[in-house]
Parts: structure tokens; sequence; C-alpha cells
């Protein structure tokens, strides 16, 4: 069975994007329960996806590269996507999604 940060490189890898060890070490001490090189299991499954939630949002500050006739795209569409997935099947609210406020009668 593959590691935490096993299994959250896979799935970013998927769209282009990565996350150093670094970093994910700084983001996984919000959940003290999990360990970079913890197994996946059915117990912490829930708490790896709001790591990979809380994970995203910030890989869209990621520039492109392009330089001649070289370039790196990222699916940044596809990695929406799997945010709004991910957000619904935990019911909690999507990160990119703007907060609108109410604030009535202004007049």
């Amino acid at each position: 069975m593959a590691n935490i940060q096993e299994y959250i490189d896979a799935k970013l890898s998927k769209f282009n994007f990565e996350i150093s060890t670094i970093e994910l070490d700084v983001i996984l001490l919000d959940f003290v329960e999990l360990i970079k090189t913890s197994e996946i299991t059915n117990e912490n499954l829930e708490s790896v996806k709001k790591v990979i939630v809380k994970i995203i949002p910030e890989l869209f500050l990621v520039p492109e590269v392009s330089e001649g006739q070289f370039s790196f795209k990222r699916d940044t569409e596809g990695l929406k996507a799997y945010l709004k997935i991910l957000c619904d099947e935990l019911g909690i609210p999507n990160p990119l999604t703007p907060k609108i406020k109410f604030t009535g009668d202004i007049w």
C-alpha cells in the first residue's frame, strides 16, 4: 500500500503538478494524526483528501514555463474539477469558489 506522500504525489502528477516534501511537511502540521510516511488506510483517507484540498489552491499560483520551443503546461481545468469532486465528496466548501456576501438593501 502507498504512503501518504506517494498518494498525494500520484494524484497531483496526473495534472502535471507537484509539491515538495518540505511543503507537505508544513501542511501536515495541521493534521496531527498524519505523517507523510504513514500508509493510506480507510481511517485516514478522508484526512488525506482534506490535505489535498488544502494544497490545490496554492498550486494555481505556480507559473507555467515557456522558453523558445519548450513549454510546460499544467492541467488547471482538470485540477479545478478534481478539487470540486473532492469538496463535494467531503462536504466542505470549495476554496476556489468566490464568497458572495449579501449585505441587504444599502439604501
